[in-house]
């Protein structure tokens, strides 16, 4: 496929079949102000630290607008980037990896993680973090809306992201994960960020409110 279609971004077990860089990748452009926004971060030290800023347009496609992608960075100077590059956008939420909230003892008052970034002006919150879930999201996400438009797409100048997005491939032994030891770590990120966010507008999502709520939990096992 690759020779016959000039498309480099296929390859052997590839995971993201449906990612094209004719679609998925635009050029980038000012965003309203009124657009929810929203940020989601990898953290790592000797491995990179990734965090990548989405916004979400009125129809709800999620757009991937910026990226911050540093290594052997502390967590106080990763806050100050994260801030300086947000400037005055409003972010409503950033969501992160949970092996932030596990590290401890880094700063000097023996804080997590997310505890330093908290002091540092930016707050985080947890990420789901089901791996085969949030894969099959971003799936979700890549496939097309009701107004044919790909449910992400992502800023040209997200080019940490756009690099390894496409090569990753199947793990052996669950062809439903991502393999190991794989350049992941902003594909992760934008996992992150995708199970922060409700499935795309899909006719195939015919209900909603009580009948939604019936629907996935038939046993009212989730009532309060």
């Amino acid at each position: 496929k690759a020779y016959l279609d000039g498309n480099w971004d296929v390859l052997e077990g590839q995971y993201f079949r449906e990612f094209d860089r004719s679609l998925h990748v635009v050029s980038p452009t000012r965003l309203p102000v009124e657009w929810k926004r929203f940020r989601a971060m990898d953290w790592g030290y000797n491995d990179p630290c990734c965090v990548l800023w989405f916004a979400v347009s009125p129809t709800g496609q999620v757009i991937v607008y910026d990226e911050l992608y540093v290594r052997r960075t502390l967590s106080t100077n990763v806050a100050q980037l994260i801030r300086s590059k947000t400037g005055n956008a409003k972010v409503q939420y950033t969501v992160a990896s949970p092996d932030a909230w596990q590290q401890r003892g880094i700063g000097m008052k023996g804080e997590s993680i997310a505890e330093t970034f908290v002091l540092n002006g930016v707050p985080l919150m947890a990420a789901d973090n089901a791996r085969v879930p949030g894969w099959q999201r971003i799936h979700e996400f890549l496939a097309p809306m009701d107004d044919g438009e790909p449910g992400l797409v992502i800023f040209s100048n997200c080019k940490n992201l756009i690099r390894p997005l496409p090569a990753l491939t199947a793990s052996p032994t669950n062809p439903e994960d991502v393999a190991d030891h794989l350049e992941d770590h902003a594909p992760e990120a934008l996992r992150y960020g995708v199970m922060s966010r409700p499935q795309p507008k899909r006719l195939g999502n015919i209900l909603s409110g009580k009948a939604r709520k019936a629907a996935l939990d038939p046993l009212g096992q989730n009532k309060k």
